[in-house]
């Protein structure tokens, strides 16, 4: 049987021989204007997906844009300390809304989404609270450390909160699926940011430049995305106390078990910035800064390329009880990719820092070195990471997390006793290959297990 093109061409040609390509041809257009307009039309996903995408690409080229005028003002010493900075504020930014936020794209009423909404607040509130109260205690107690660093504490503080803000208000906009404005909101953020950055660190060379560009990159997002929410639910009344408790009882599981297990996640990931700072020094932790900006910038190319698999699995598994095909047509590119982007760290990682970054920053090209089989795996492995949420194994994720967790604190804390900061990375890359081997099998055999809630 034929389909597509060559049917439609022997169907034409075979009533109206003589007009068959002044048919064919408008006819193949006019299909392909019609498949154009259901992807990319208004309010399609294929339109939604694409904007969003290029949001976040431009809002993260920006940063690394920079990077090479950032590391000509900046020391490493002080690029170590932002780096402790920003992965207090994202452990704290994680924590700060008890994962409510997530929630506010369930519910079909609006009324019920402002709701969690505020609860989300109220939670950032309290959180952002106790963390001032505890700040303000350590300073006036004498705690040395808290005090040697109290700009960076504060700014921190203020961080999270402006953070949190952007949180919640980025549910509430993404479940309004305006998302050029979201994008908007984002690059402005990080516009602002790379400016501050670049002014302060001019002026001044210390970490507490980059903090305030970051945090005030938060202030300029959560300001937008404040205006944006506030018409988008303009017609919906403020909750009282008790649908605000009904929200909250309903959703409990989210800071019951979703806050324990993305937490774990996200404190995995700092964990090396954590660890060098206090076992080798700001220096040590400025190159690992350094190589992890850079990358960050690199692994932000499979962020759409997560979405599209999402959206395409779920789908398939709706259909077909499974996704194995959108798994393994994923899986392919992936890894061809993630193979070049290997070769190209481990043969010219520190070159390629000298020439970007400056001859002091060579070192975070070899750290690239030895880290790179396994970002690269973290590379493949992030896209598929939807699986568990697919298939609904979310008790086998959290497992899978705490085990991350768990060993990459003692790979972390043996090889701080043992080794070097290379060797530490060295013993972190090859305990980071093996887990992330597992994270992509076990996702691979989950996507060819039938439709099941387990």
């Amino acid at each position: 049987m034929c389909s597509g093109f060559p049917a439609l061409f022997f169907a034409v040609a075979y009533n109206n021989p003589r007009d068959s390509w002044s048919q064919v041809v408008p006819i193949r257009l006019r299909l392909l204007r019609e498949r154009f307009v259901v992807f990319f039309g208004k309010g399609s996903y294929g339109r939604d997906t694409l904007i969003n995408t290029l949001g976040v690409l431009f809002a993260a080229v920006i940063p690394v844009a920079v990077l090479p005028i950032l590391s000509r003002l900046y020391s490493p010493a002080e690029f170590g300390l932002f780096g402790v900075f920003a992965a207090l504020v994202g452990l704290g930014t994680i924590a700060s809304t008890g994962r409510y936020e997530a929630a506010i794209l369930l519910p079909e009423e609006d009324d019920a989404a402002v709701s969690i909404a505020c609860a989300a607040f109220l939670f950032l509130t309290a959180f952002v609270s106790a963390l001032a109260i505890i700040f303000t205690l350590a300073y006036f107690i004498g705690v040395g450390s808290v005090r040697a660093h109290s700009a960076l504490i504060g700014l921190g503080v203020i961080a999270v909160a402006f953070s949190g803000c952007v949180q919640i208000l980025l549910s509430a906009a993404i479940r309004k699926r305006v998302f050029a404005k979201v994008s908007f909101a984002r690059f402005c953020a990080a516009l602002v940011s790379a400016f501050l950055s670049i002014l302060l660190g001019a002026s001044t060379q210390y970490a507490e430049g980059l903090a305030i560009g970051v945090t005030a990159g938060y202030a300029v997002c959560a300001l937008i995305l404040s205006r944006v929410v506030a018409r988008q639910y303009g017609g919906v009344s403020l909750p009282d106390r008790a649908a605000i408790y009904g929200q909250v009882k309903r959703y409990r599981n989210f800071p019951l078990f979703s806050l324990p297990s993305d937490f774990s996640n996200t404190l995995a990931t700092n964990l090396p910035v954590l660890f060098f700072s206090t076992f080798f020094g700001s220096a040590a932790t400025g190159y690992l800064t350094m190589f992890q900006r850079i990358w960050a910038g690199t692994s932000i190319m499979v962020t759409g390329l997560g979405e599209t698999f999402r959206q395409r699995a779920a789908t398939e598994r709706q259909q077909t009880g499974n996704f194995n095909r959108t798994m393994r047509v994923t899986l392919l590119p992936l890894v061809l990719l993630s193979v070049v982007l290997c070769a190209t760290l481990v043969l010219l990682g520190p070159k390629l820092f000298e020439v970007v970054a400056g001859v002091e920053w060579r070192e975070a090209g070899v750290y690239g070195q030895i880290l790179a089989p396994f970002v690269c795996l973290q590379f493949v492995a992030s896209p598929v990471s939807w699986s568990f949420y697919i298939a609904e194994r979310l008790k086998l994720l959290a497992v899978w997390q705490l085990a991350l967790l768990v060993s990459f604190s003692l790979s972390l804390f043996v090889g701080s006793k043992l080794f070097s900061a290379q060797g530490t990375l060295a013993v972190l890359s090859c305990v980071g290959v093996v887990l992330y081997a597992i994270y992509i099998l076990i996702s691979e055999r989950i996507s060819r297990e039938e439709n099941k809630v387990s």
